[in-house]
């Protein structure tokens, strides 16, 4: 066993194990290696053939240079012809080579040949008890004895394993053809063709009934979804309307807080500020003022609200027309629609200059 499971690779040395009597080489890159190896010391040996066969024409024996040659033939019609000959000769001996009955290689081709001779044989014979059959009886719906116009009709479809017809032509036992005969019933052509048509007719009828069965479901269940988004809809809408009732109109309160009298004393000390240092009372003043005037920020702190609704409710206040400021009071649009419709400060003074 040992002699025949360890050899050594004929390249590094090292041994091996297989059992496999034709390998010589532990890896691939000790194969690679050995083939560079024996083709250069073949090189070396045949290096004068090498360079006549890649200098010199096979057929006439010129010498044309690398440049002058084609494949090995030089330019001339005749060396190209017999070129064209002997590549046409491969061809025919690749694709059409005789069988040999002799050789293992092509013994399925043999017998696949003997079974096509033998199979047109019993074919014939299968044909002919086949019409046989027919001759000794008749169609059972019309009464047709004619035999040539009769055929094999199976009563079950779902029971139908092949063909008779189809059987005949590809060879099958005469055992499994007389299985099959007992499934059907000989009709004519005509009643057959007449049977199929009402099958079909059946089958669309039973269709339509099973389409119009569950377009009727897919209908329900539309309806249940419908149902329930209608509901869904109204939960939203009287979610909605509680949410309008105890809705907060920020610029009616902030309107009502500005006519008090508190604030009507810081305007005017944010104006008096705005007089001497050019200043705005929302925006941060010099340093030599102490006192600090933010309107939006003191009236956010009393009334909780956002410091950005209660200064967009001012300017609303202060550079407004009525309309804007009765759809701020009565809540018809946003706030912040609102203050984007508003004219720029640099509008307004130069309507006040002219």
């Amino acid at each position: 066993m040992e002699k025949e499971l360890f050899k050594l690779c004929q390249h590094c040395g090292k041994k091996l194990e297989s059992k496999r009597f034709n390998r010589k080489y532990c890896s691939k890159e000790c194969f690679k290696k050995s083939r560079i190896i024996h083709g250069m010391i073949y090189y070396v040996n045949n290096r004068e053939k090498i360079l006549y066969k890649k200098n010199h024409c096979k057929n006439c024996g010129k010498k044309c240079g690398k440049k002058g040659l084609k494949n090995g033939y030089c330019l001339n019609k005749e060396c190209q012809k017999e070129k064209e000959k002997k590549r046409n000769k491969k061809f025919t001996k690749k694709y059409h080579k005789k069988i040999n009955i002799e050789d293992e290689k092509y013994d399925k081709y043999d017998y696949h040949e003997q079974i096509t001779i033998e199979d047109i044989i019993t074919r014939s014979d299968k044909r002919n008890w086949i019409d046989n059959i027919k001759k000794n009886e008749k169609c059972s719906f019309c009464g047709e004895i004619r035999w040539y116009c009769l055929v094999f009709h199976h009563i079950d479809p779902k029971n139908k394993s092949f063909g008779i017809s189809e059987a005949v032509s590809k060879g099958y036992d005469i055992k499994l053809i007389l299985e099959e005969i007992k499934k059907c019933m000989i009709l004519c052509s005509n009643c057959h063709i007449e049977l199929h048509y009402k099958n079909r007719l059946e089958r669309k009828i039973k269709k339509e009934k099973e389409n119009k069965e569950q377009k009727k479901i897919k209908y329900i269940k539309k309806m249940d979804r419908y149902n329930e988004y209608k509901e869904q809809k109204e939960e939203c809408e009287e979610y909605n309307k509680q949410k309008e009732e105890n809705k907060i109109f920020y610029y009616k309160i902030v309107e009502e807080e500005i006519k008090k009298d508190w604030i009507k004393e810081l305007w005017e000390k944010a104006d008096k500020n705005s007089k001497v240092f050019k200043g705005n009372q929302f925006t941060e003043f010099r340093k030599t003022i102490k006192e600090k005037i933010n309107i939006s920020k003191e009236i956010s702190e009393k009334l909780n609200f956002s410091k950005c609704s209660v200064s967009k409710c001012l300017q609303i206040y202060k550079r407004g027309t009525e309309d804007q400021k009765r759809r701020a009071r009565e809540g018809i649009d946003i706030l912040n629609k609102i203050y984007c419709e508003l004219k720029p400060i640099r509008n307004i003074r130069k309507d006040k200059i002219q």
